[in-house]
């Protein structure tokens, strides 16, 4: 069949057996869909396994002409360098070249995972990962569907239908159709020419690598194919048609190796006689089947029995099962006697197999196992074919499968009657005969099960030692013991069960111990001992043991060492008989021995000793002691080295005799037997043999170099000395130094072996260069298992020693030094600093990490982890030629070394591994088990998960924020940092290498990591928050994280609920929502979540929501989202639903009282910021509180005791998962409101318009949901403050309403559920300051859109718009929550810190301001009665201390400040009606204000520094606030019967001085602020005027001065020339708020505005001060050119009448330009035009107006100004009218008053009296004709002002306007005729 090229995707069945892997644990509908789909694309590839599309012309010419479909759907041209490519993969590999076009294309992609491979190599490579992919696949899709422990499942039951009609389909073979069994076995001979072929090449360099990875990966394919057979067959699926052609295959099979070895297998699974298979087995039916089809039976027993094979022993191998299946098959069915057997010939053919070598043939493929497993010693190999090895591996499920079969085939061979006897009893009368050679069969039956059942592991041998038969004749024998029959006995001996057994039936043998202790008895009494420890007359012979005694006492003792090894019972039972079991041991050691024996007896004692019992270990010294020392007892603790007295007797022999054949067996036992005393006691003795005995392993086995006959035995005497040396620096704890007895503690840690290690290891260079030297030599592969077990343990120490070596030698080595006679060795150095000396142990180490055994790769991770941690190598060092700068030291040795892309590579691929679900508890038992080095094989799978668990820790740990510099963390993720740039590497770059940093987001961007390891994905999300967020990887990360789509992707595959547990372990199981699960899968659950959404934010902060991915990051937080489940609600808002998350603690909860430990203090472990108990410093705590009571015999068992403090750390341990949890939740809940932040500031414009209203209103309602639960104050807090950002934006979203039409029905439900909230109790000062904000956003939707001006602190007015449904829903809500609502809000406003009071302040603001009459403002109420008001006024007074800090130049905080502008603003809505200002009356508002002091301020001028201006500013804003209210308050009394006046008078006199000095020094050097305290103060002066007494408005002390200063303020404002040349520069003021930037304004421009402001309220005070001018009566405030000089009727500073002639005529012209600029801007709008920015830089640089301005904002602004203009102009005309007048009549003096109708006559009277012509009177009539002339035509310039209707709005026919204008003229033309 031919395969299209398209359907090839590198990783197809990688990604198929993870999602089976995820069916088989937790399925999912999803996930069952999607492989099912996958598997259908993968049919045609399945089908032909391992048979690929070969090469034609056809394809090739097709494949140029219209090029390669890709996956994606585009095109690819195939061309130039890529058809070259294509043709060389094509003509490589052998397959078409469209397959070619495919393998060539994706290699280019994965260029970065193979660095430094040709692209021909990386082809090569993904096509059989691939075919090794789809057969690994396919053994695990068989082994759930049809193997013997296949699943059950209903899912299963669909893939089982499918690959049954897979194996019963026809599938095209080379030469027809077959099934899919001849397929394999086909593909498997062709793999095999293909082998042949390619072991016959030869090449260098880079492709001799190419050529031993094919031969490799092609032995591997053919292995997995051989194995497909081996599950078929379990699964009953092999039909009798098989059966036959696998008979075949073997028949003319030419090898027994692995492959065959596994077909053989096969062909016995198949053979299995049926009356040992049980009925639920799945080939039952089918053997039956075979069993009664005759014609199957001759064919394959002729096959087996009659035609000849290519290799005999295979044949004869065969006959012995099908033999047994014959005979089984006639007891089962006598109609199977027509295939003409009978049970003689059946037994017959079966002694021919025997005899034929059968057993010999089936222990040959057992041997090559062993030796694959380094199981049997080798001898020296001189040369290996690397080819041919690797053409002959095999795999080891496939052994197993072997083992297993041949297993079985024993049993049978066993229990067959006579069977063994008859083999037994034929040797044993050949051999007494000696009649001939006799036929060794039993011998290798024998041998046969010893091979077998020691591969086997433990227990295997049960059913062996069940059966009596065999067992009794195995040791009823005659003859002399062979050393088959007791490697046979030892092997099925191994295990606890078989040992037990063993011991039962060699107790009632020969065999027993008491035999052999005669035997042992015997020789010590025979033979010449080593060394006499008591003078004896004994006389030894001469004579040495024989060589069958030697055979003898060596297996005899190797059996009893299995024995008493397995079976504790034993060894119990043997160490109570008498003589002492050790003792004849030890003084059989003492004998002159072979060395293999005393090996043997060395071994017996050691398996004697059992670890922790201090008794047998004592005896076990005693002994030692006694044969090896001249001085036992010792105390070495004192002697130097090299002054301890050295071994004797047979230790001083072991080395000469083991020295001269170069094998070292005994010592090699002997530091065995060290390792096991160090681990069975710690008596003072045994501490101190130790001692004695590590000083002699260091110096004479570890230093000392000895000749060697092979090169495995210098590793086997290093994995011995290693493992003692280890287990010493592993049993060396010095947690004891952490108590109060620091002196005895260290005493004792003197004593121990381990001080010995260690301080060796440290102060000198030997032992530490033999370490060295072992971790660079066996870092290089392939290696040895011996090798890998050296390296292990060496790395082991490794790791012990950095950890600990801080403790060492600053606590213990310095405390014994102080306090103890001990000499601290000079040249001590850290280890770290040894590992520098050694830097080809650190790239040895970095290498290892990507190790293919788990364990080194593990411990090599560990301590990289170390190193990464370690000070010495964290420091920055000069790598000179190789960076321009200081670098990491750790960093650089790595990155500068040669092996640097392998170490990155290796790395990569550790952490791209994957495995089984384990919780964090499992995975750090896992790891504290590998660095003990006492791991299961069970949690060996777990070590991928732990290293890459590792790996993350490692990444983690050093990119967190403290990190200043790159370090090997960033070389591992990819950054380059070589050049001074520091940027991740291109990943598009072909001399690029693959870097953690694309692997994690890999990971992250395919399936849901969390479903699969919920803590590696929780950590791989914290290492890519923490390089979004560090300042040296933000950038380059984020961006390349951006291309990648990484926030995309991880908040489309973000999961909604917490995934359950695929494992509940005992202490983390619980239930979430009902939900079973582990507490560390809900932490990694939620810490997952936040760290995605801080990415998220960082993310969109970065990009300004203008990112390539912002769309999308919109959509998927905001919208709603529909599935399986309904309608969903967007993400933002779902995720909120994880603090609703409830954790429940499985088991029982219940508490009890403590009987013992009541009295005990738990406070000191418990943490201090949360409900956090330290466990592991508790435990030994608790432990030591019990040890106590006991020494004081308080307590009477510890039992109880025990059961009482496990109860406790139980349920602190619960307690401490409950507040990780909570600490989750919160820490989740800050990143999601970070995040809504963002989201909402800078996403939310991607949201359609309809549907953010919506959104916004579902997430305030979510949000109040959550606060009116039963929440912690933290969260509260959060809640709050999200509650108000979204409000806000809500706010900004319905402000295109401007506040009419707004959805009510909508919005009123939350805001009366958030006033509920805001007024229930429990919650905290920062929310409900938080909710009292988002209240005042609220409110703010009923007021118009409006500009702050700037000139004022506070809005001088706050106009509502008129009546909505929307003000009076709220008004509603807010009047019935009143009652609780005011009194909490009044007393946060007066308790609450300060930021909180300002919040307070503002919302009541808002509050007062929408009741705008006495009806609404019952809603209010309860401000005044209660007396809250009150308490507000007076807190002027009362807070004025904190203001006035706030006001100095070194203020510390501003809060205060914030807090009166807020209550100022408060308190000027509330009097902006009559009622309120009464109540502000009433309230002693004037009083308080009288009382304060901050009026009394500070001027700017030119010596003024910045920092002093500000405080300045700040003066004058509080002045201007005040101010305001006085001015608020006055101005609504003054339609009331309770003006108020007095009052303000008397505030006004209070502060004379103040105001008195704001008046006067504003007009020296004018300010902004200045002005408007200017306008405040004479509004306030026209307000009271009317409440002054006469004689106190000239008064010199008393209003008069008030009046004199704003006469002065008049004169220089009305002049424009006068205030201009005194106007500071206020540059910040340059550009007004708001206006496009091109738009630059001066300060006189910006200062205009005020100013025509503050004239408007002059001239409103110089009219009602000039009420009373009439005739000569009143006092005038314009003066004329010929006044007089009586200063008590005129004022000299004060403006002149021909000043305001020239104001008005500015006035005049000013309204006449607005009118023309209104009537240009309505045509120009009318017209559908915009405005121009002309056009506002002429009215703003005019001064005409001030403030930003929009096209509908603007004509009502000119239309507003148009009117103050006007207004101005009547009081000029006004005030002109009375003073002319006034001065007319002044001058006549003595005649009749001067009218109107007269006044011409009435001037030139007064002119030619006898006046004795006054020249003052002259003067002053000459100065009013010219003020008329010029006032004439002023008003004939305002006569002919064309103004819009609009903008007069009436003014025009206004009478008294009119009036005025017509006597003015009247009064001029009179004036102007005198």
């Amino acid at each position: 069949m031919s395969l299209a090229a398209p359907q090839f995707e590198h990783d197809l069945f990688e990604k198929l057996e993870n999602l089976l892997t995820r069916i088989s644990t937790q399925p999912t509908t999803s996930t069952i869909r999607r492989f099912s789909a996958q598997l259908e694309d993968a049919a045609p590839w399945i089908s032909s396994l391992t048979r690929l599309p070969e090469p034609s012309e056809e394809d090739r010419q097709s494949l140029k002409k219209e090029g390669l479909t890709l996956q994606d759907g585009s095109n690819l041209k195939i061309n130039g360098e890529l058809l070259a490519l294509t043709n060389n993969a094509s003509s490589l590999l052998s397959v078409s070249h469209t397959l070619a076009a495919s393998l060539v294309s994706q290699a280019l992609q994965l260029r970065n995972h193979y660095v430094s491979r040709s692209i021909l190599e990386i082809s090569t490579y993904i096509l059989h990962n691939f075919l090794t992919s789809m057969l690994s696949f396919l053994h695990e899709l068989f082994r759930l569907t049809i193997g013997p422990g296949a699943e059950d499942s209903p899912p299963f039951d669909t893939f089982r239908e499918r690959i049954q009609q897979l194996l019963t389909s026809r599938v095209a073979l080379k030469s027809g159709e077959g099934s899919l069994v001849d397929l394999i076995l086909e593909q498997v001979d062709a793999l095999q020419r293909n082998l042949e072929t390619l072991t016959q090449q030869r090449a260098t360099g880079q492709e001799y690598d190419l050529l031993v990875y094919r031969v490799n990966a092609t032995r591997v394919e053919q292995n997995k194919l051989a194995g497909l057979l081996s599950v078929i067959a379990q699964g009953g699926m092999l039909g009798r048609g098989h059966v036959i052609k696998i008979l075949k295959w073997l028949k003319n099979c030419n090898r027994m190796d692995s492959v065959a070895g596994t077909i053989f297998a096969v062909f016995l699974c198949a053979s299995t006689p049926i009356d040992h298979i049980p009925d639920n087995d799945p080939r039952y039916d089918m053997i039956l089947d075979r069993c009664r089809d005759i014609k199957f039976l001759k064919i394959a027993s002729n096959l087996v029995f009659v035609e000849n094979w290519t290799l005999p022993r295979l044949r004869e191998a065969a006959k012995l099962p099908w033999a047994l299946f014959i005979l089984s098959t006639l007891r089962q069915d006598p109609m199977a006697a027509q295939v003409g057997i009978d049970p003689p010939t059946a037994d017959q053919f079966l002694y021919d197999g025997v005899n034929g070598e059968a057993f010999q043939g089936l222990r040959a493929r057992i041997l090559d196992i062993r030796r694959d497993r380094n199981l049997d010693v080798e001898d020296p190999v001189t040369s290996v074919d690397v080819l041919a090895h690797m053409a002959s591996k095999s795999d080891s499920e496939n052994d197993e499968f072997y083992l297993e079969q041949v297993q079985i085939l024993i049993q049978l061979l066993a229990a067959k009657k006579n069977l063994v006897r008859n083999l037994r009893n034929r040797e044993e009368d050949l051999a007494i005969r000696r009649s001939g050679t006799a036929p060794a069969n039993y011998q290798s039956f024998l041998s046969l099960v010893a091979s077998v059942y020691g591969t086997l592991p433990p227990d295997s041998a049960v059913t062996l030692w069940d059966d009596l038969s065999f067992i009794g004749t195995v040791l009823d024998q005659r003859g002399n013991s062979t050393p088959a029959f007791w490697d046979m006995l030892a092997a099925i001996s191994r295990g606890k069960a078989c040992s037990g057994r063993a011991h039962d039936r060699m107790s009632d043998s020969r065999w027993s111990w008491a035999g052999l202790s005669k035997f042992y008895q015997y020789y010590w009494d025979l033979l010449p001992h080593i060394f006499e420890p008591i003078k004896t007359n004994r006389t030894p012979s001469l004579e040495l043991m024989g060589h069958d005694d030697i055979a003898l006492c060596e297996g005899w003792t190797k059996l009893i060492i299995v024995i008493v090894q397995w079976s504790p019972l034993a060894r119990t039972t043997l160490l109570q008989s008498k003589p002492n079991p050790l003792s004849i041991l030890f003084d059989f050691m003492n004998c002159e021995l072979p060395l293999d024996v005393k090996t043997a007896i060395l071994k017996a004692i050691t398996a004697f000793i059992t670890p922790g019992e201090a008794e047998d270990a004592g005896k076990a010294v005693e002994f030692y002691e006694r044969i090896t020392y001249a001085d036992p007892g010792l105390d070495t603790k004192h002697l130097e080295p090299n002054k301890i007295p050295a071994p004797i007797g047979w230790l001083a022999k072991m080395e000469y005799a083991e020295i001269e054949v170069g094998i070292y067996p005994l010592t090699t036992a002997y530091l065995d037997f060290l390792t096991t005393l160090l681990s069975a006691g710690s008596s003072p003795r045994l501490r101190a043999t130790l001692r004695r005995s590590i000083y002699y392993v260091i110096d004479r086995v570890l230093l000392q170099a000895r000749p060697l006959s092979r090169e495995s035995e210098r590793w086997d005497i290093l994995d011995s000395a290693i493992a003692l040396l280890e287990k010493a620096v592993l049993r060396f704890d010095m947690s004891s130094l952490s108590g109060r007895q620091l002196g005895p503690a260290a005493e004792a840690l003197w004593e121990e072996p381990g001080f010995v290690v260690m301080l060796r290891l440290l102060s000198e260079p030997g032992p530490s260069n033999v370490l060295s030297h072992i971790v660079d030599t066996a870092s290089i592969t392939p290696r040895s298992p011996i090798m890998t077990s050296v390296l292990l343990r060496t790395l082991r120490m490794y790791h012990r020693i950095l950890d600990t070596q801080l403790v060492f030698s600053e606590v213990l080595i310095r405390t014994l030094s102080d306090r103890h006679a001990f000499r601290r060795p000079l040249n001590l150095v850290s280890f770290d600093h040894i590992l520098l000396t050694h830097l080809s142990n650190v790239n040895a180490i970095a290498l290892l990490v990507g190790d293919d055994g788990s364990s080194v790769s593990f411990i090599a991770t560990k301590l990289m982890l170390a190193l990464a941690s370690s000070r010495l190598f964290g420091e920055s060092d000069r790598f000179l030629g190789e960076y321009a700068h200081p670098i990491n030291r750790l960093a650089g040795i790595v990155d500068a070394s040669d092996d640097s892309i392998r170490i990155s590579q290796g790395f990569c691929n550790r952490l791209d591994a994957d495995g089984s679900e384990v919780s964090p508890e499992e995975l750090q038992s896992t790891s504290d088990a590998a660095l003990r080095g006492d791991i299961s094989p069970e949690s060996i799978a777990h070590l991928p998960l732990a290293i890459r668990s590792t790996i993350l820790d490692l990444l983690l740990e050093n990119t967190s924020l403290d990190i200043t510099g790159p370090n090997v963390a960033h070389f591992l993720l990819g950054y380059e940092f070589k050049g001074h740039d520091f940027v991740l590497q291109d990943p598009s770059d072909p001399n690029s290498r693959l870097s953690c940093l694309q692997v994690i987001l890999d990971q992250m961007s395919g399936d849901p990591l969390v479903s699969i390891h919920p803590v590696l994905a929780a950590k791989s999300a914290r290492l890519m928050h923490q390089l979004f967020s560090h300042p040296i990887t933000s950038q380059t990360t984020i961006s390349f994280a951006s291309l990648k789509g990484y926030s995309t992707i991880q908040l489309a595959s973000l999961p909604r609920k917490c995934p359950s547990a695929l494992s509940l372990d005992e202490h983390g199981a619980g239930t979430v929502n009902g939900e079973a699960t582990t507490s560390s899968t809900l932490e990694a659950f939620l810490e997952l979540q936040r760290d995605v959404l801080s990415c998220v934010a960082l993310e969109t902060h970065t990009f300004g929501g203008r990112g390539s991915s912002s769309s999308a990051i919109a959509n998927l937080l905001f919208n709603f989202i529909d599935d399986d489940y309904g309608q969903r609600p967007p993400l933002i808002i779902d995720l909120l639903g994880n603090i609703d998350i409830e954790w429940e603690e499985a088991g029982s909860n219940e508490d009890r009282p403590l009987e013992f430990y009541g009295s005990f203090d738990f406070q000191p472990y418990k943490r201090t910021d949360a409900d956090w108990w330290d466990l592991e410093a508790l435990r030994p705590a608790l432990v030591a509180h019990r040890r106590n009571l006991e020494k004081r015999g308080a307590i009477g068992g510890s039992k109880g005791m025990e059961e009482e403090a496990d109860h406790l750390l139980s349920r602190l341990a619960a307690l401490n998962r409950k507040t990780d949890i909570n600490l989750a939740k919160g820490s989740f809940l800050t990143a999601w409101s970070e995040t809504l932040k963002v989201a909402l500031g800078q996403l939310f414009s991607h949201i359609s318009d309809d549907r953010q209203e919506v959104v916004l209103i579902e997430l305030l309602d979510a949000l109040l949901d959550r606060l009116s639960g039963d929440v912690s104050p933290g969260v509260l807090d959060i809640l709050a403050e999200s509650l108000l950002i979204s409000m806000s934006r809500l706010v900004e979203v319905m402000a295109e309403y401007e506040g009419v039409n707004l959805p009510v029905k909508q919005l009123s439900p939350s805001f009366a559920r958030l006033v509920q909230v805001v007024s229930r109790p429990g919650m905290t000062e920062s929310c409900r300051g938080n909710l009292y904000a988002a209240m005042n956003q609220y409110l703010s939707l009923q007021l118009p859109s409006t500009s702050d001006d700037g000139a004022s602190v506070v809005s001088s007015a706050t106009t509502l718009l008129p009546g909505t449904e929307f003000h009076q829903t709220n008004l509603v809500i807010i009047t019935a929550h009143r009652e609780r609502l005011f009194p909490v809000l009044c007393r946060d406003a007066m308790d609450v810190r300060d930021v909180w009071k300002t919040e307070c302040f503002a919302l009541l603001g808002v509050i007062v301001a929408a009741c705008r009459n006495d009806r609404e403002r019952q809603a209010i109420s309860p401000l005044s009665q209660n007396g809250f008001l009150s308490s507000f006024v007076r807190s002027l007074k009362d807070q004025e201390i904190p203001l006035q800090e706030c006001l100095n130049k070194d203020a510390d905080s501003l809060h205060a400040y914030w807090v009166y502008e807020s209550k100022i603003t408060f308190l000027l809505a509330y009097a902006s009606t009559r009622k309120g200002a009464e109540d502000l009356l009433d309230a002693g508002l004037f009083e308080v204000l009288a009382m304060c002091n901050f009026f009394a301020v500070e001027m700017i001028n030119e010596e003024t520094t910045a920092k002093d201006s500000e405080a300045i500013t700040r003066q004058h804003r509080v002045v201007i606030a005040a101010l305001q209210l006085v001015a608020r308050t006055l101005s609504s009394l003054h339609r009331s019967a309770r003006s108020g006046a007095g009052h303000a008078i008397s505030f006004l006199y209070a502060h004379r001085n103040a105001i008195l000095f704001l008046l006067r020094e504003n007009q020296q050097n004018i300010h902004l602020l200045g002005i408007e305290e200017c306008r405040l103060i004479i509004s306030l002066l026209a307000l009271v005027y009317h409440k002054v007494p006469e004689d106190a408005k000239r008064s010199d002390t008393g209003f008069g001065l008030f009046h004199s200063a704003t006469l002065a303020v008049a004169a220089r404002f009305f002049n424009p020339e006068s205030w201009q040349k005194n106007l500071a520069d206020d540059s910040d003021q340059g550009v007004q708020e708001g206006a496009p930037k091109s738009l630059k304004r001066t300060v006189d421009a910006i200062a205009q505005p005020q100013v025509l402001n503050l004239n408007q309220v002059i001239l409103s005070y110089l009219v009602t001060a000039t009420g009373g001018l009439k005739g000569q009566s009143g006092y005038p405030v314009l003066v004329n050119a010929g006044i007089r000089t009586d200063q008590n009727k005129y004022t000299a500073s004060a403006p002149s009448m021909d000043t305001l002639i020239e104001m008005l005529s500015d006035l005049a012209e000013a309204t006449e330009d607005i009118s023309a600029e209104y009537q240009t801007i309505i045509e120009l709008l009318d017209d559908g035009g915009s405005l121009d920015d002309r056009v506002i830089e002429r009215l703003s640089g005019a001064g005409l107006l001030n403030g930003p301005w929009t096209e509908d904002s603007l004509p009502l602004a000119l239309t507003s100004q148009t009117r103050i203009l006007f207004n101005m102009i009547e009081s000029i005309l006004l005030l002109l009218w009375r003073h002319l007048l006034f001065y007319a009549n002044d001058a006549r003096s003595t005649t009749d008053a001067v009218r109107a109708d007269n006044l011409a006559i009435s001037l030139s009277g007064s002119l030619t009296s006898g006046l004795e012509g006054s020249r003052l009177a002259q003067g002053m009539i000459q100065s009013l004709v010219r003020s008329a002339a010029s006032l004439r035509g002023v008003l004939d310039r305002l006569s002919e002002i064309d103004v819009q209707p609009e903008l007069r709005k009436g003014k025009s026919e206004d009478a008294y306007f009119g009036m005025l204008m017509r006597r003015l003229k009247e009064l001029t033309s009179g004036l102007m005729a005198a």
